[in-house]
């Protein structure tokens, strides 16, 4: 089912920032990770150790559509990595260029 206008001001209302990247034909819907969902992955990195996926629980927490599991993101290898990319240099993970002073 096609995502709606309406559903996408619903977001944007809960989440302010939405946005949709298109990938193998399929489009995907996320909003940008917030600061406490980015400790909430920290913290679970630190518990869980080496054998936690960070990138995969970044798409799971916000990829808003199509509705994901983590089985179907790795179906295609790339697939996690870049729409984490894509979230987290739209959540503030950028390279910016600052001026010295």
């Amino acid at each position: 089912m096609a995502v709606t206008q309406e559903q996408i001001d619903g977001w944007k209302d809960t989440y302010q920032y939405v946005y949709k990247v298109t990938m193998d034909g399929v489009e995907y819907y996320f909003r940008t990770l917030s600061r406490d969902d980015y400790m909430t992955i920290q913290t679970k990195v630190a518990t869980e150790g080496p054998s936690f996926d960070n990138e995969l629980e970044v798409a799971l927490t916000c990829v808003l559509d199509p509705a994901v599991t983590a089985e179907g993101l790795k179906a295609k290898a790339g697939l996690v990595s870049v729409l984490s990319e894509k979230i987290m240099l739209r959540s503030g993970f950028q390279a910016v260029e600052e001026i010295e002073l």
